[in-house]
């Protein structure tokens, strides 16, 4: 997938030494009615919403690339994942706010047609390289 990363007040990790940062993941499996319009209305709007969730620390959307393989292994078919990252699980809930969840549930309202919905997840994150290399 090809990965695209935002802006956020603060890309500093102020995770405590005891713990992890913490990845909140969202998948939208697809299809979108116009992938183009998709992908373009999502870009635009939705990472200047995420980027007012207290603590966070990096926002990346990732949009499918097609490829071409002869070795059979399965496709993922997944038209889009985003991923926020928190200093820590603690800091994931503290930063879930209900005033910028209703902007985001109010944005996801004027997303262009598609289909699938989408799942999210919070993971524990090991980081191997720098953020945001």
């Amino acid at each position: 997938m090809l990965t695209r990363r935002y802006p956020v007040p603060d890309a500093t990790l102020h995770t405590p030494a005891d713990e992890l940062p913490c990845s909140y993941l969202v998948q939208y499996p697809g299809p979108a009615a116009d992938l183009n319009a998709w992908n373009l209305h999502y870009n635009t709007h939705h990472p200047p919403i995420m980027a007012k969730f207290p603590g966070v620390r990096a926002i990346e959307i990732y949009t499918r690339v097609d490829w071409v393989s002869g070795l059979g292994w399965p496709r993922e078919e997944a038209m889009q994942r985003n991923k926020l990252l928190f200093d820590s699980a603690a800091a994931l809930s503290a930063g879930l706010t209900p005033a910028v969840m209703h902007e985001m549930r109010a944005d996801f309202h004027r997303f262009p047609p598609f289909e699938g919905g989408n799942t999210h997840y919070a993971l524990e994150t090991r980081i191997v390289g720098p953020v945001g290399a």
